[in-house]
């Protein structure tokens, strides 16, 4: 504004701050409200800061706009499988399968499947697709979670972590890993 610098528009990482993106996201969709990659970023955020019921909405805007979007699908399962919506949240990423056509979105999606499943019988029909497509799915896991805790992104590592152990829930690196995560959030709690 007026050529300044503005508080609270970067954080200390040098990014856009979550609120900076809120805005950016709320003023694009104020000039095109069916943008569906605004609304889908914008839902994204909104799920990543815990407020879920107001992500589901966004994604359920951005799917009566653009019904095939598997990407908004899965986004908004995600959503429902963390409010205790395991039903919905299944058929959801059931959806979003038979939407996508990329087969390393597909791995990711049946491992999220496999989170969502309601019986031990469910979960291993969808781990085994998980390993029969992508054996490295787990180590994938691993060195993604180790990269997003390098960053300080504890929620992100967590995610990755818990849905590398739905696939193989024996993994000793990602048992560590969690066990490093768990010493990282207790530092950062402490540093508060």
């Amino acid at each position: 504004e007026e050529g300044e610098f503005q508080e609270g528009i970067f954080g200390e990482d040098g990014e856009l701050t979550s609120e900076a993106n809120r805005r950016l996201y709320r003023r694009h969709l104020d000039f095109d409200a069916d943008a569906p990659l605004a609304r889908l970023r914008l839902g994204q955020l909104l799920r990543e800061e815990g407020e879920t019921g107001a992500a589901c909405r966004e994604f359920t805007q951005v799917l009566k706009r653009a019904p095939n979007y598997a990407w908004a699908q899965f986004e908004q399962a995600r959503a429902q499988l963390s409010m205790g919506q395991g039903r919905r949240a299944q058929e959801g990423f059931k959806r979003a399968l038979e939407l996508e056509s990329d087969e390393f979105l597909r791995v990711y999606f049946l491992a999220w499947s496999a989170m969502a499943a309601g019986s031990d019988e469910e979960r291993a029909r969808f781990v085994s697709a998980v390993e029969e497509a992508s054996p490295e799915f787990s180590a994938n896991q691993d060195a993604a979670a180790r990269e997003a805790l390098e960053r300080g992104q504890h929620t992100r590592a967590a995610e990755l972590i818990e849905l590398g152990l739905c696939v193989s829930p024996r993994s000793l690196g990602l048992l560590e890993l969690r066990r490093t995560l768990t010493r990282a959030q207790e530092t950062a709690a402490k540093s508060r």
